[in-house]
């Protein structure tokens, strides 16, 4: 899964996901920039970096850690040091440091215990429950999760919930929450993930990924009619996305739960070289 990718999507695309991480005020996120800056003369990147729209304000540094480094500290505080160099000096700063796992930190080395003050460090791994039910972090949750489609599924039906304060919220939800199952799952194609959400057709047809793919899949005959009305996500699961999911090796209860058809529907559609 390209989760730096992904992340780098979710916070561009949900910027409040910061603060909420921090503990701080989400509103926040309306005043700042996010974008990824590459250092000149360097093969330095910092993953992220939320800039301040006003001239007094702090500067937050991201970085995306998923496996263990034990240089990651010094060349996280050199990332941070070059870009002041190349960059006008602001007003103050702070780094957040999102560990995927406890495991995957090696831990502050002493030289920079004075920056610690600095340093807001994240291990997603040992948030509690009560943490990520609160939107937009219960996406980021999705990330953490093992490769269990039905937690999975539940998981993202509930952060769609969360993300009901408004058509383009939820439109930007439906579409990081996809990119994420699809990654996550390698058997589930874009219209399997949008029908695992139940995300209505309208939610869907506003989503850049239901645009941008649309007429790819009216080339290549994969949008039909509905069967029975049962799922309004997205045009009918086919006969051939069944099929393949049977030769991908999914049980038909797991069909039947991630389309809505019954047992005896699925189980009609089952190909004849699938035991």
């Amino acid at each position: 899964m390209r989760t730096d990718t992904l992340l780098y999507q979710l916070f561009l695309q949900l910027p409040q996901l910061l603060f909420a991480l921090i503990g701080e005020d989400t509103a926040k996120s309306s005043g700042y920039a996010f974008h990824s800056v590459e250092l000149k003369e360097t093969a330095f990147r910092i993953d992220g970096v939320f800039s301040p729209q006003m001239a007094d304000g702090t500067v937050y540094f991201l970085e995306l850690q998923f496996q263990r480094d034990t240089q990651f500290y010094s060349r996280l505080f050199s990332e941070i040091f070059l870009y002041f160099r190349q960059f006008p000096l602001p007003e103050d700063w702070r780094a957040v440091v999102v560990f995927a796992q406890k495991a995957h930190d090696s831990g502050l080395p002493n030289v920079y215990s004075d920056l610690a003050a600095r340093l807001h460090i994240i291990h997603l791994d040992t948030l509690s429950d009560d943490v990520f039910a609160r939107h937009p972090l219960d996406i980021l949750q999705l990330l953490t999760l093992p490769e269990d489609i039905m937690l999975v599924q539940s998981k993202a039906r509930m952060a769609i919930e969360r993300a009901n304060t408004s058509a383009a919220q939820k439109s930007i939800t439906i579409d990081l929450i996809t990119k994420i199952l699809v990654e996550k799952f390698d058997h589930i194609s874009f219209e399997e993930a949008y029908t695992m959400i139940s995300a209505t057709l309208s939610d869907i047809e506003k989503s850049n990924f239901y645009i941008g793919l649309r007429e790819k899949f009216r080339v290549e005959g994969k949008i039909e009619g509905k069967i029975e009305g049962k799922i309004e996500a997205i045009q009918e699961t086919t006969r051939n996305h069944i099929q393949a999911m049977y030769r991908s090796g999914l049980s038909t209860e797991t069909i039947a739960h991630i389309t809505n058809l019954t047992i005896a529907e699925v189980q009609a559609l089952k190909p004849s070289d699938v035991k």
